[in-house]
């Protein structure tokens, strides 16, 4: 997400200048005399009136001067980030083909009902190698697929 801002923040009825910074997992508050990690998804009950983002975070309730920054953060807080099956573009309707074996269950996950066993039905070619692989036969069997370039994967050493 990567935004930040100097800003007031209000915690327990004390004011404190702060420079706030919104990270994918966190809001990060770092001030002289206030220090916080608040991991999102412990965020509750995140709202914007009049320019402040207010956020109750673990029994703790918080307001951050943001002006007209404020609904940016809003929404990118409770924005949920996208799946793994949204950043490969696949789904039902746009499936992949894979070639080779997937042992992982989070991409397990992500492919469940969104693969084809025809190549030329693909959205995505994803191929994965346990040995090294010639390029050329991955690209040969892309190459007739009017799609975006194949996700290769092979396992960490």
């Amino acid at each position: 997400m990567g935004l930040e801002a100097q800003c007031q923040c209000t915690v327990g009825g004390q004011t404190h200048a702060v420079r706030a910074h919104l990270e994918s997992v966190a809001l990060v508050l770092r001030g002289a005399t206030l220090r916080r990690n608040i991991a999102i998804p412990a965020i509750t009950d995140a709202r914007v009136e009049k320019g402040v983002l207010f956020v109750n975070a673990d029994g703790e309730a918080l307001g951050l001067a943001l002006g007209t920054l404020a609904l940016k953060w809003l929404t990118k807080i409770t924005t949920p980030p996208p799946t793994l099956a949204a950043k490969l573009q696949i789904s039902t309707a746009a499936p992949a083909y894979i070639w080779g074996t997937v042992d992982d269950c989070v991409l397990q996950a992500a492919f469940a009902g969104a693969t084809t066993r025809e190549p030329l039905q693909a959205h995505v070619l994803v191929a994965f190698f346990l040995q090294g692989v010639d390029p050329q036969a991955v690209l040969f069997l892309h190459s007739p697929l009017p799609r975006p370039a194949p996700w290769v994967g092979c396992p960490q050493r």
